[in-house]
């Protein structure tokens, strides 16, 4: 299943459905209809079933906003929060959201290992202390205005997300051992989409799309480095 607002598919290709629905505030939807095979003015998208979210046309603004905090058993505090905003004037509608959400990688810990040497019966013990933490900022907004007789829709975002593991190790004889790695994703979308009936039930669409993608990853392990660079759109 897919969504749409009043008929429309979403201009983003990036965003996910979550997203795009938590920017749409509850007051602001007059009802939800859910719609198999197809319906006169509605773009199924090719699938079987579409959610279709049909806004009210009334004068509103709303916002929101939310903060936490998730501590790990070994006392890492990682905090998060999200800011929402809406306004709707006629068939003028502009959204927008920030968040940062940062999360602890549930096999972060202290602990042991062991290794067992099948032939001799040797066992090798080391301690270990892993912490992987990935934070993610995003930014999003969308505007949606009537333009020369049809509809026009802008619509922007932007994402970082950061891995962040680290592991220290200290073997039985009392040698140390290390590994770091960094890896950091920005991706970025701008879209615009025009609409316009053009009579006997027919529709003009304008889409211009612009994706963009850059990841970098460094890893270190002892005396040894890697990195890796990627840029994509």
């Amino acid at each position: 299943a897919t969504s749409s607002g009043d008929g429309r598919p979403p201009a983003s290709k990036q965003e996910s459905l979550e997203e795009l629905l938590r920017r749409t505030p509850t007051e602001a939807v007059e009802r939800i209809e859910l719609i198999r095979g197809s319906a006169p003015g509605i773009d199924m998208g090719g699938f079987d079933l579409v959610a279709n979210v049909v806004r009210r046309r009334t004068d509103s603004r709303s916002a929101a906003a939310e903060a936490g905090l998730s501590v790990g058993h070994d006392g890492v505090v990682r905090p998060s929060a999200r800011l929402e905003a809406s306004r709707q004037s006629g068939d003028r509608r502009m959204e927008g959201a920030l968040s940062f959400e940062s999360q602890l990688d549930e096999d972060s810990g202290r602990g042991g290992l062991d290794e067992l040497d099948a032939g001799s019966g040797d066992v090798e013990s080391e301690t270990r202390r892993e912490t992987e933490v990935e934070t993610m900022i995003s930014a999003s907004g969308e505007h949606e205005a009537p333009l020369h007789g049809g509809t026009a829709s802008l619509n922007a975002s932007l994402e970082r997300e950061r891995t962040r593991s680290e592991v220290n190790s200290r073997d039985g004889g009392g040698v140390s051992g290390s590994a770091l790695e960094n890896e950091t994703i920005w991706s970025g979308e701008a879209a615009a989409r025009f609409r316009r009936g053009i009579g006997d039930g027919a529709q003009l669409e304008a889409l211009l799309l612009q994706r963009r993608r850059w990841i970098h990853v460094a890893e270190q392990e002892g005396d040894e480095e890697f990195a890796e660079a990627t840029r994509t759109g």
